[in-house]
């Protein structure tokens, strides 16, 4: 793992996806699965304010053959936000019901060519 280049190796070892989920809350970094040598890179923070810049929630597969892909993005109570069944649809920082969400911290899980990812996402004005 290197820290300043935010490169996270992750393989099958639970104790190690909880590592990399946790030290996701505070970088933004790119995560490869060492077994199958897939990168994705998953922010942690985006700014859905129209600049054009940040605008949505997006997870960059690099080019990587995708077999399934689920994202779901929840708040701090359990509450569904978003759920995108494919990669091309990204979150813009709108619920189900597609009014804006309020600015703070949400709860990602990504189920990815059947690896699962989970982290938190801030949402920034």
């Amino acid at each position: 793992m290197k820290t300043n280049n935010k490169t996270f190796i992750v393989s099958k070892s639970k104790s190690c996806l909880l590592f990399t989920a946790l030290f996701l809350a505070f970088f933004t970094g790119t995560i490869q699965n060492a077994d199958a040598q897939e990168t994705i890179i998953i922010p942690n923070v985006f700014t859905p304010n129209n600049d054009g810049i940040n605008d949505e929630f997006k997870v960059n597969l690099n080019g990587n053959t995708i077999t399934s892909y689920h994202l779901s993005i929840y708040a701090n109570w359990g509450i569904l936000m978003f759920y995108s069944g494919s990669p091309n649809v990204n979150w813009d920082g709108r619920t189900t019901s597609g009014s804006k969400a309020s600015f703070g911290t949400y709860f990602y899980v990504l189920e990815f060519n059947g690896k699962n990812y989970k982290g938190t996402i801030l949402l920034l004005e």
